[in-house]
């Protein structure tokens, strides 16, 4: 980490926790940050100067399909700017959402308190392998939906756990309506569903073919995407060496990163292009 923060403009960095003192009284005041937050040894710093908005999470929700159980990391940073966090998988805690509303979405518990919950479909449901007459595997979908109270503010929080597919839950947002689309740990060596989120590969099977086109339609404006890289488009790939760059309808910069599971995964704020 360098001791040193660059601005690229509205939206995300990562700076050295050490820095932020300077920071703060070099000419700048602490009314210049929307946020400040403390996370171990980093900081991140939601920044708009000038602007009293935070534009970069403005009215978008969380998604991340293919989650399992890593909920809290993202919970814990965009706590602040994103009111409905959506998380998507086919594992097995997913398929009885009556022991799943138990395990709270928190690194701490203690810090929020539940206020509703909420099942939407059948509470049980199992995977149904593929046959001769349908050559994919199914899944009755079904949600959780949890809304929480923090305890220090009184700020609400709505946790959606949904049982399925990502690539059929993906289909139910309205266009522009994702603020954040977060896809990490999920390669086939990993136990993941080696779905292919930011890429255009064509399928027999319509849901999985060309989602990279269908997540851009989904994402607001200017959104983040959280990805390690891994499965995404091969052009897409060799792009995200650089700290901006053209891909798609959006313009890329990188400007931070994100803990848990054992690794740090690269944020991309994704600004789209005006003639598209």
């Amino acid at each position: 980490m360098r001791n040193e923060a660059r601005f690229p403009g509205p939206g995300f960095a990562w700076v050295d926790a050490q820095v932020v003192p300077s920071l703060l009284t070099s000419g700048r005041t602490a009314r210049d940050y929307q946020s400040f937050h403390k996370r171990r040894r980093h900081v991140l710093l939601a920044f708009t100067f000038g602007v009293a908005r935070h534009e970069a999470l403005q009215g978008g929700c969380l998604f991340y399909p293919c989650a399992g159980d890593d909920w809290s990391p993202f919970i814990e940073f965009f706590g602040d700017h994103v009111d409905e966090f959506h998380f998507c998988d086919i594992g097995r805690p997913y398929q009885d959402l009556s022991s799943l509303k138990s395990k709270s979405p928190f690194a701490d518990s203690s810090s929020y308190r539940l206020v509703t919950t909420e099942i939407d479909g059948e509470p049980k449901a199992w995977i149904q392998q593929h046959t001769v007459g349908r050559p994919y595997r199914e899944l009755e979908p079904g949600r959780l939906k949890q809304v929480y109270e923090r305890v220090s503010d009184g700020r609400r929080l709505t946790v959606i756990r949904r049982r399925g597919f990502g690539q059929c839950a993906l289909g139910e947002f309205p266009n522009r309506s994702i603020g954040v689309f977060v896809h990490r740990g999920d390669t086939e060596a990993e136990g993941g569903s080696n779905v292919c989120f930011l890429a255009n590969k064509k399928r027999r099977y319509e849901p999985l073919s060309r989602l990279f086109d269908k997540v851009s339609q989904k994402l607001v404006d200017r959104a983040l995407i959280i990805s390690g890289g891994v499965l995404v488009d091969r052009r897409l790939k060799r792009k995200l060496r650089e700290q901006q760059f053209v891909f798609g309808t959006f313009e890329w910069m990188r400007v931070g990163s994100i803990g848990g599971r054992g690794r740090r995964t690269p944020i991309w704020e994704v600004v789209r292009l005006s003639a598209s």
